[in-house]
């Protein structure tokens, strides 16, 4: 009867392990397939950091998708009252979104892409005389 009990409570704790580790390697998984860029470039004292995101993911062809970035000027101030321009290109296919200003430093915008495949950019943050840009890569589905 007692090996009957430990019998169970050793087959519980491996199924508990395996779960454990299914949701772990989901939780990673799906960091991995975010659609997120981070860069900072500088340009004379200027640092910014622009972060982007498709919000309809996985990103699929002749939907309107939203774009969404976040602008810092530094760890702990939005850059608020910017333009925000993204340009998309795959092959001779163009996509273009302006993006408004959503609260603190997040940007909205909505654009299609016509074609699957890999397109290449760059999303444009100016405010004033300042000005800054990152490159991105989106995977569009078809």
């Amino acid at each position: 009867m007692k090996t009957e009990s430990s019998a169970k409570t050793v087959n519980y704790k491996k199924h508990l392990r395996i779960v454990i580790t299914l949701f772990c390697l989901s939780i990673v998984a799906m960091l991995y397939m975010l659609p997120m860029d981070t860069v900072v470039e500088e340009e004379g004292d200027l640092s910014w950091t622009i972060q982007w995101a498709a919000k309809d993911y996985p990103i699929r062809t002749e939907n309107q998708t939203t774009i969404q970035v976040i602008v810092m000027e530094d760890p702990y101030t939005w850059l608020e009252g910017a333009d925000v321009k993204g340009e998309f290109h795959a092959g001779t296919a163009k996509a273009e979104v302006e993006l408004v200003h959503v609260d603190g430093g997040l940007y909205e915008g909505r654009t299609t892409f016509s074609q699957p495949g890999n397109w290449t950019g760059v999303v444009t943050v100016k405010e004033g005389d300042r000005k800054n840009s990152q490159e991105v890569n989106i995977m569009v589905h078809g």
